[in-house]
């Protein structure tokens, strides 16, 4: 059902205000997530759902940037939903506290951008929803070095699903020649590869950042083109992308 009472009118928010569907079945949380998200200046709540058969039609209804989920659903009506507002070009956070790693890879692959405890926040679930709307991957730092890990040492076996449904090739280890070929394939310049090559150790924007001595934001710019040249939506993306095509090598990226 459409949430009216302290929402701004539509035609004073501005552009850059984050516009959120807000669904849960669990209701004191749920009136206390839309009172935290309504109080946001930069975030807009246009729509909160009770159970998930509200979700796409609201989703429809209000067209939102980000999906907010706290459902306790079956997994594969989860997955359902996540695909659904996927293909709508809404971003889905879960908010969840039973998500393991595998589970979180799975939802992952289904187009969940984002995974966050019940337990976090206020601070942290505001940062969550601004991340996913700008098109950024947030899982815990857990989740990331197990899929880190997993490209260092091969694939798990349950990460070969992901791995599929990213419809990328099958991973080999190409010469220098070849991955020069790739390079050229996809339009990726040499500072571009070598961030790849940073995601692929590990490494936060901060961190590349200082590593080649440039501002977080150039860095930011580079992730941006590499994601439209290549056409992939996230980090975590890029990287399943980057370990297929033979992008990520063995050393530590050159500065």
């Amino acid at each position: 059902m459409p949430i009216r009472s302290g929402m701004l009118n539509k035609q004073n928010i501005q552009q850059s205000t984050i516009s959120v569907l807000l669904a849960s079945d669990f209701p004191v949380l749920r009136d206390g997530v839309n009172k935290l998200l309504v109080s946001t200046p930069d975030v807009h709540v246009v729509a909160c759902a009770e159970a998930e058969t509200e979700v796409l039609s609201l989703a429809d209804a209000h067209k939102p940037r980000v999906a907010v989920l706290d459902l306790n659903i079956e997994p594969a009506a989860l997955s359902h939903l996540i695909v659904g507002l996927s293909s709508r070009q809404i971003a889905p956070l879960l908010m969840s506290d039973v998500v393991d790693d595998v589970r979180a890879l799975e939802l992952l692959k289904s187009g969940a951008r984002g995974i966050i405890t019940r337990r976090a926040s206020p601070e942290m679930l505001c940062k969550s929803v601004r991340a996913v709307a700008l098109g950024d991957t947030w899982v815990s730092r857990r989740v990331t070095t197990k899929l880190v890990q997993s490209f260092q040492f091969g694939l798990q076996p349950e990460l070969a699903e992901h791995a599929q449904a990213a419809a990328v090739s099958s991973a080999t280890v190409l010469t220098p020649a070849q991955v020069q070929e790739q390079l050229n394939r996809f339009g990726l310049t040499r500072r571009e590869k070598q961030i790849v090559e940073a995601l692929g150790e590990g490494m936060a924007n901060k961190d590349i950042a200082s590593h080649f001595g440039i501002s977080e934001c150039t860095v930011k710019h580079h992730l941006t083109r590499i994601f439209d040249k290549v056409g992939v939506y996230s980090r975590l993306e890029l990287l399943v992308f980057a370990k297929h095509h033979g992008l990520l090598g063995t050393a530590h990226p050159a500065a």
